[in-house]
């Protein structure tokens, strides 16, 4: 999910997001004084969890109320969910790389029937590492370089200024939509977006326009707002604030004081890799 701590990816069998925890709780503070909810974002890209572990998690956030489980599906090492659109459908054997939407399905109605939030998590147009790999498969190596044509580190971020890199993003949202039609809220992702900067936000707001339309509150991650993006993104947009990118992005105390709900999500405190 983030560079930061790609160091310890080779030594982790799995990866864990936990936006804070106490000695009896995990829970999440609502910055605009809302209140505070108990989640956990778990990292399905990187580590396959079969159903049966994920409703352990389930059964784990199921004690406290106002609770959710946040799952971050998609990254460059892998698409942890099945994906019609790009092939990576097997008619029900996943092979333990990725659940399929039946598998998905039967979360999503676990966490209904134990009163957890289910939130997915497509993250884009960074860390696309895992879709641009299915869509070489199925478009070819050409396709691929088109959609995402940077180098190095932005060899994963899709250009969404071209119409193909647009349409490619929205064929997704359009299949993951349909599939997580119910639930209330749909995090984008958008952690590390740095091949358009001065595009972000106008395209995290087409986003958060069409998620709306389908009925989802949008949540994204702090570190593409600069102080410049502040002014320019939907305050509708909830953001999950999990670290300090650098002096010309906007802070907790910028994106607070602008009126955005923000979740306090530290992950000098809160980033957990655990190791085998």
């Amino acid at each position: 999910m983030h560079r930061r701590y790609k160091f310890l990816r080779k030594t982790a069998a799995a990866v864990i997001l936990i936006i804070f925890i106490s000695s009896t709780s995990i829970n999440a503070y609502a910055a605009d004084g809302s209140g505070f909810s108990r989640g956990l974002v778990l990292d399905a890209a990187r580590t396959y969890y079969t159903v049966s572990e994920i409703k352990n998690y389930v059964n784990m956030l199921s004690k406290y109320d106002d609770s959710y489980l946040q799952m971050h599906f998609t990254d460059d090492e892998r698409v942890g969910i099945e994906c019609k659109y790009l092939g990576q459908n097997t008619r029900g054997n996943n092979n333990k790389r990725y659940l399929t939407c039946k598998e998905v399905g039967q979360i999503m109605e676990y966490c209904k029937r134990k009163k957890v939030e289910f939130v997915p998590e497509i993250d884009v147009p960074s860390h696309m590492g895992g879709f641009i790999a299915l869509a070489s498969k199925k478009f070819g190596k050409k396709y691929a370089k088109t959609i995402a044509p940077g180098t190095g580190d932005e060899s994963d971020q899709v250009d969404f200024t071209t119409t193909r890199g647009r349409t490619f993003i929205f064929n997704l949202y359009r299949e993951y939509a349909k599939l997580f039609k119910g639930c209330r809220h749909f995090s984008i992702g958008f952690d590390e977006y740095t091949y358009r900067i001065d595009e972000r936000a106008g395209f995290a707001n087409q986003l958060n326009s069409y998620l709306r339309s389908k009925g989802f509150t949008v949540r994204m991650y702090n570190d593409s707002i600069s102080l410049q993006d502040v002014n320019r993104l939907n305050k509708k947009i909830e953001i999950y604030y999990w670290e300090y990118p650098g002096a010309e992005y906007a802070d907790f105390n910028d994106l607070t004081n602008a009126g955005f709900h923000v979740i306090n999500g530290n992950s000098y405190y809160l980033y957990f890799v655990p190791c085998k």
